[in-house]
C-alpha cells in the first residue's frame, strides 16, 4: 500500500536526522541568532514611493500640486479616490504606500493666505520607508514655498498607520522570517537525495517496491514538521521578545505558512534530485533562495524601485509573496480576502517544482 511505504521511509528518514542532533540543533539555533543580530543591526534606506490621492476641494491649484508632486520622481501615483475609506484599502492591500489628502477649501485658503494644509497618511509597517516618505514629502512641500501658486507655504500633517512609533524591527524581524525559513528548509531538503547518492545507499532504498514520487514524499515530510517547528520558534521570538504584534489572524499565518515552506522544501528536493553531491546542493540552494529572497523579494529594496527586469525575476521568488503574507498578517490584520492570491501562486510555484523535481529523479533513475 502507498501508506506504508512512504511512512517507512519518513521514520528512515526521521531516525537519520535525529542521530545528527548537531545538525537539527543548528536548524533551531540559526534562526534564533540571526534574528538577534539583523533585529538590532540592520538599518534600511528605501525610495520610489507608491501614493494614492484623496482631493476635496478638485480645484486647479489642488490639480497642480498632485502634478508637481508626481513629477518631482519620488512619488509615484497609483489611484485617485474620493473618500479616505476607500483609499486606506489600498495601503490595506498594498498597492499605495501613502495617502495624500487634499482638504476642501485648499484654494482659498491658500489665495487668502490663511495657510493650506495637506495631510500624509503612510503605511507604518515599513517604519524605514515611512520615515524617508514623511521626510521626501515635507522636502517636496518646502520646495513650493517660492512658487507664487503657494503663498503662504503649505503645511504637512503626517500621520503614521500600523506602526505609528516607526520601530525598525516592527518591518525587519518578520521579513527575516520569510528569508530564513526559505534558507534553512531549501539547506535542509536539498541534501536529503544527494546525501543517500554519495553514501550508496540510494541503490538499496530503489531495490525495494517503491516509486520515485514516494521516495520524494517520504523525504519531504519530516522536513516539513521541522520547518513547521521553526516557523513557530521564529514567530514567538519576533513576538514575545521584540515585541512584532500580531493584528490578524494567527491561524491564518501558520495555514498560508504550510504553502511557503512547501514552496522552499520543493526548491530542495528539485536541487537534491539535479546533483549528486552534498556540498554542490547546499552552494545552489544558497545561491538560489539567500540572494533572491534578501535583494529581490521586497526585505530590503522595495520591488517597484527596482528595474523592471529585476521586477519581473522578483515575481519567480517565494519570498515576495510569503513576506507580503506574514507582514499584512502581522503588522496590518489582512486577512484571506486580501492574501489569497498570494498563497495561491505559493502553491503553484511548488506544485511545479515538486513535479521538476520527481521529473528529474525518475530521469536519473532510468
Amino acid at each position: 500500500m502507498l501508506k506504508p511505504k512512504i511512512v517507512t521511509l519518513a521514520e528512515k528518514e526521521t531516525k537519520h536526522i535525529l542521530r545528527d542532533p548537531r545538525s537539527l540543533g543548528l536548524i533551531f539555533l540559526l534562526p534564533v541568532v540571526m534574528i538577534l543580530l539583523y533585529g538590532y543591526a540592520v538599518n534600511l534606506d528605501l525610495k520610489n514611493i507608491p501614493v494614492s490621492v484623496v482631493d476635496y476641494d478638485h480645484s486647479p491649484l489642488s490639480r497642480l500640486l498632485v502634478e508637481k508632486m508626481t513629477g518631482s520622481g519620488y512619488f509615484t501615483l497609483t489611484g485617485r479616490y474620493g473618500k479616505v475609506s476607500q483609499a486606506r484599502q489600498s495601503i490595506y492591500s498594498g498597492r499605495s504606500f501613502g495617502i495624500v489628502v487634499i482638504p476642501q477649501g485648499f484654494a482659498n485658503n491658500a489665495h487668502r493666505m490663511r495657510g493650506a494644509d495637506v495631510q500624509f497618511l503612510l503605511d507604518g509597517s515599513d517604519a524605514n520607508m515611512a520615515t524617508i516618505a514623511s521626510n521626501y514629502f515635507s522636502a517636496f512641500i518646502s520646495g513650493l514655498s517660492g512658487d507664487p501658486f503657494y503663498q503662504p507655504p503649505l503645511t504637512v500633517h503626517p500621520r503614521i498607520l500600523y506602526n505609528p512609533d516607526l520601530e525598525s524591527v516592527k518591518f525587519i524581524v518578520p521579513g527575516l522570517a520569510g528569508v530564513l525559513l526559505m534558507m534553512v528548509c531549501a539547506l535542509m531538503t536539498s541534501v536529503a537525495i544527494t546525501r543517500e547518492k554519495e553514501v550508496g545507499t540510494l541503490e538499496l532504498v530503489l531495490t525495494t517496491p517503491i516509486r520515485p514520487y514516494q521516495v520524494i514524499i517520504g523525504k519531504v515530510l519530516p522536513y516539513i514538521v521541522i520547518a513547521f517547528l521553526d516557523c513557530l520558534v521564529i514567530v514567538a521570538f519576533a513576538h514575545f521578545w521584540f515585541g512584532v504584534p500580531v493584528e490578524g489572524n494567527l491561524v491564518l499565518l501558520l495555514f498560508m505558512t504550510f504553502a511557503y515552506l512547501f514552496c522552499a522544501l520543493s526548491i530542495g528536493i528539485t536541487i537534491s534530485a539535479a546533483v549528486d553531491t552534498q556540498q554542490v546542493a547546499m552552494s545552489l540552494a544558497m545561491v538560489s533562495t539567500m540572494l533572491p529572497s534578501v535583494m529581490l523579494s521586497g526585505f530590503i529594496f522595495p520591488v517597484a524601485s527596482m528595474p523592471r527586469p529585476l521586477q519581473l525575476i522578483s515575481m519567480c521568488v517565494p519570498a515576495t509573496y510569503y513576506l507580503r503574507i506574514i507582514r499584512g498578517i502581522m503588522l496590518k490584520g489582512v486577512g484571506w480576502a486580501e492574501l489569497w492570491p498570494n498563497f495561491a501562486v505559493l502553491i503553484g510555484i511548488g506544485m511545479l517544482l515538486i513535479f521538476i523535481g520527481m521529473r528529474k529523479f525518475s530521469t536519473r533513475l532510468s
